[in-house]
């Protein structure tokens, strides 16, 4: 992964790709970890209210209330090479992210 920003300044990456069937996915996830994971349809508000309750900074509150409805609306089904330019490789299913890092992604005894 590049550290410097320069060169990605003024550039816009689409990062488009298909929308997953999200009970496949909790599936696979849950399968990789060991862990139960299950898929919730939260209601836009609700999910929208989260972020602010974390504080997290204003841009990036706008980034995920606006990414949301694009997905809602299935605005973001696309497919881009967007991730292929910026790390050099194809980006993986996610049960396969969690089967790489399930030891960083499983809680600890006492946790």
């Amino acid at each position: 992964m590049q550290a410097d920003a320069a060169p990605h300044i003024g550039k816009i990456y689409d990062d488009g790709g298909p929308i997953p069937d999200y009970g496949p996915v909790c599936a696979g996830v849950q399968w990789s970890s060991g862990r139960t994971i299950q898929y919730v349809n939260v209601p836009p508000q609700v999910w929208e209210s989260s972020p602010r309750e974390t504080r997290l900074p204003d841009h990036l509150i706008a980034h995920l209330v606006t990414m949301g409805e694009l997905h809602r609306e299935d605005r973001d089904d696309r497919m881009t090479d967007s991730f292929q330019q910026l790390a050099g490789r194809a980006p993986i299913p996610a049960a396969e992210f969690v089967r790489r890092h399930a030891t960083a992604l499983t809680p600890q005894a006492g946790s």
